[in-house]
Order: C-alpha cells, then structure tokens, then sequence
C-alpha cells in the first residue's frame, strides 16, 4: 500500500513542522521553484506536490490514473508527492487512492473548493500542481507550467485557449461564457480562468486563500455532488490579481471527458452566482487593494535573487 496514511479531517489542514526547519521554518531543495521545498511529515525535502481532488472516482482509480500520475512523478529529478483530497466520496476512493497516493485526506463533503483547500494546505511542495481526477489535461503537461514556475511566475494557468476538443456545446458555451463574464464584470485578462490545471507556488497559494470571501473556508452553502465550481477559479485569480502577482497562461493539450454527474445547467447556474457575489464582494471591498507590487505579501526564501524570507502581510479585509 502506497498511501501513508489517510486522515479524517473536519477542517482545513495547516502544515506540520518536523523540527528540522531553519529559522523562517523553510529547508532549501532544489526544484522547480525559486527557493525550494520544505520539510514533509516524513522529514523529506518535497519541491512539488501535485494535489488532485476526489469525489466518488473509485472507478477512475481503478482505471489506473493515479498510477499515471505517480509515474510521472517519479521521472522529476527531485522530491514530489501526490495527495488526494476525497470530497466525502461514498465508493471505495479512499481505499485505492492509498494503494498510489502519499497522502489521502478524507473530508467530509464539502465540495471541490474546499477539497483543493484542503489540499492545499497539507501540502509540503514550494509549488503546488492542481489537477483534476480524469486528467483531461494530460499530467505530463505539468512540465510546461513547472518551466513557468522555475522562470519565476506565482500562478501559472493551463490555457486550453478557445478550442474544447470532443467537448459537447453546453459545456464550450459555459466555458465561454464564464470567460467573457469574468473580464466583463471583474476585468479578468485571462483565456481560460477555468481549466483545472494550474501551479502555483505555494506561498502565493496559501495567500491567496486566506483573502477569499465566496469561497472561504466556512461558506455556508457549500455545493452538493460533483461539480466544476468556476467560481473557485476566478475569485483566486481576481486576488492574485490585486495582490500583484505574476499570472502566466500557458497553453496545454485538452480532451473532454464525459461525465454523467456534471450536470451543465446546473453549473451554468453555480457560476453565474457565485460571479455575481463575487462582483459584490469587490465593490463592497472585501478584497485586498489592487496594487502592482508584490513585495508586500511574498514570504519564501528567494535563491535567484537572494531575498531573505519575510512574514507574509496580513492583509484585513473592510468591513
């Protein structure tokens, strides 16, 4: 059995130390970042963690993607691990993702959103690689964002540009849609703000996720069932935006893979939503001042610059 271990969570992970950590409690590793991984729970050195959320994919599983994925992995000249963040999944995910996976988390169902926080926070990787359980983007394409990453970027997006091969017309005109709304309503540049693949180094990451608002942690109406939640996307990347960060796009191959449980109507109306109170949220304020400086909020142990590591700000939100 591959999996270390699986935990129970009812809350969103914070990161463990092991007590090998240096002062700013980072450990340098050479990887696909600026300034290397940290320590894991196992006192291992990881630069990359891939984070892949699951609810009810026992079937997928068994059809080998994890084992894609863990292969895939182990050819990167440096420390990685793959965690699985099951979504209160009512088959047997959870039994044979710890047959491939590092790390299985089992949450209790909260929806995607708050499994890839979840994620997110147990992670060890100074980048995180988020993609979804059907690898419609192939996870060998990770090489290309990590090559972003290295070059400096704090967010890369896997851009399937306008093209959605074998995709059905419900779901390109829900892609497109959500597009044009976002640049419309909140002034987003980006090609495809809901693709599920995405890097992002993991301080800028777990920044991000402390100044979200529709989907902090505690949203009382968390989705029911599987789901795309595009919303997610957009509300990271808006305050990633404001907060100055480097946002790359980078173009990646896509298949569309069919699925009886998304159902599009229903998305189409989750997205437009949870767009909407977004929007709200900006023009009530909730979010970080726009700026173009990203000094304030960077907290890592740059080697390429030689930047000291500083507290990340702390950045409070108007009432």
């Amino acid at each position: 059995m591959r999996g270390i271990r699986t935990m129970r969570l009812g809350t969103a992970l914070a990161p463990l130390r092991t007590g090998n950590e240096d002062q700013a409690g980072l450990a340098r590793v050479t990887g696909p970042c600026r300034s290397g991984g940290t320590v894991g729970r196992e006192g291992i050195l990881i630069a990359l963690s891939v984070v892949i959320p699951a609810y009810n994919e026992g079937s997928a599983i068994e059809a080998g993607v994890l084992e894609v994925v863990r292969a895939w992995l182990q050819a990167r000249p440096f420390p990685t691990e793959l965690i699985v963040a099951d979504d209160g999944s009512t088959d047997d995910t959870v039994p044979l993702a710890m047959h491939t996976a590092d790390v299985v988390l089992e949450l209790p169902h909260g929806g995607k959103a708050a499994a890839l926080c979840a994620g997110v926070r147990a992670a060890h990787g100074e980048v995180v690689l988020l993609s979804d359980m059907d690898l419609a983007t192939p996870i060998e394409d990770g090489s290309l964002l990590l090559e972003a990453t290295r070059a400096g970027a704090d967010v890369v997006i896997g851009s399937r540009g306008l093209t959605r091969p074998g995709a059905p017309p419900q779901r390109y005109v829900l892609s497109l849609g959500q597009m044009f709304l976002s640049r419309v309503l909140l002034g987003l540049p980006f090609s495809d703000t809901q693709c599920g693949f995405k890097a992002w180094q993991r301080d800028a990451l777990l920044t991000v996720l402390d100044q979200l608002v529709v989907y902090a942690p505690d949203r009382p109406d968390a989705p029911e069932g599987a789901g795309v939640t595009s919303g997610f996307d957009v509300e990271c990347l808006l305050v990633a935006r404001r907060l100055g960060m480097d946002i790359h796009e980078v173009p990646v191959s896509w298949k569309h893979m069919a699925s009886r449980r998304v159902r599009p109507a229903r998305e189409a109306w989750r997205g437009t939503r949870d767009l909407f109170r977004i929007v709200a949220a900006r023009q009530a304020g909730l979010y970080p001042p726009a700026r173009t400086d990203s000094s304030a909020w960077l907290r890592r142990l740059d080697v390429n610059r030689d930047r000291k590591a500083t507290a990340a700000e702390t950045w409070v939100a108007p009432k």
